[in-house]
């Protein structure tokens, strides 16, 4: 058994430059995302659920707007489709939320059918 130099991971201080380029990049990123479900599920919830959660988003309060947005979403049965829910999926991972969360969603997921060939 040969024992070589062990592989000491890069950790960059938490001012560098690349930090806060990662950061910036993952923060544009998850807002991003965010108002592309917004997008998604503005035809079923109302302008008043919307403004609540875009003003969550604006204040860089990205899991209080996803659990707010499931929440609107499951409470008053509101159909998502499989792009939203899977938005929803990635940014709830990208923030370390509960799956609890969003799983409850998927009961109101729209399947939709492929289109008949002739």
């Amino acid at each position: 058994m040969t024992q070589g130099n062990p592989i000491i991971p890069l950790k960059l201080p938490e001012n560098s430059i690349m930090q806060n380029r990662r950061v910036k990049t993952s923060d544009k990123l998850i807002k991003s995302k965010l108002n592309e479900v917004i997008l998604l599920t503005k035809e079923v919830m109302l302008e008043t659920q919307i403004e609540f959660i875009r003003s969550y988003i604006d204040a860089g309060e990205w899991r209080l707007a996803v659990e707010t947005l499931c929440d609107i979403l499951y409470e008053d049965e509101l159909p998502l489709s499989a792009t939203a829910y899977s938005l929803i999926q990635e940014i709830s991972s990208s923030l370390d939320i509960k799956n609890s969360v969003w799983e409850i969603l998927k009961p109101q997921v729209l399947i939709t059918a492929p289109l008949p060939t002739r």
